[in-house]
């Protein structure tokens, strides 16, 4: 593996992605083809609860990626945290459809039920999966406001539990805005 791609996990590194997604937020701004981005926090836990999260991540990485579009991008984001950019969503709705094909994708659908990785076959695990995602916007002055949105969702996710994912929305999640994407947090 080279310096753009992470070798546990074999995906982009969040430098690449960062790229990558500079490129869109380039070409929404010249065409208005738009893309969301989403923040997947992921905790893998045995029966008693100890975390092994850092154990799972290749596996938690081949399942994220099995579950996007050819055209979706899985990579590493900061602080723990994996990335997706979904290409061609405009809306909510195509939003929804993208995150519940991830989560159809992930064992145990990442609802925190018992699943067995490769790895681990001796005894179940627990795998808890929350998504934020920020779609993109022509008036966005920078990608840093995508990515901060995308936060402010996950960060509701992680808020109340019985969420597994959340698109931004101005009036909800208003309060949640202004940590810079520097401080993008880790979730569960």
């Amino acid at each position: 593996m080279d310096a753009f791609y992470e070798r546990e996990t074999r995906l982009p590194t969040w430098e690449l992605f960062q790229e990558l997604l500079n490129h869109h937020h380039a070409q929404v701004a010249r065409s208005g083809d738009m893309f969301a981005v989403a923040l997947v926090g992921a905790r893998c836990e045995d029966a008693d609860g100890a975390d092994l999260t850092a154990s799972c991540r290749g596996q938690i990485a081949a399942a994220l990626q099995s579950g996007v579009r050819t055209s979706d991008v899985v990579a590493i984001g900061p602080r723990g945290l994996f990335v997706i950019l979904m290409e061609n969503v405009a809306d909510w709705l195509g939003a929804t459809v993208c995150v519940e094909r991830v989560l159809r994708g992930l064992p145990g659908d990442g609802r925190g039920l018992p699943v067995r990785l490769a790895d681990f076959a001796d005894g179940e695990l627990f795998l808890k999966i929350r998504i934020g995602v920020a779609i993109s916007r022509p008036m966005h002055p920078s990608l840093a406001q995508t990515l901060t949105e995308a936060q402010a969702a996950l960060d509701r996710c992680v808020e109340d539990a019985t969420f597994e994912f959340a698109i931004f929305d101005e009036q909800r999640d208003a309060d949640r805005i202004g940590a810079p994407p520097e401080s993008l947090s880790k979730i569960v």
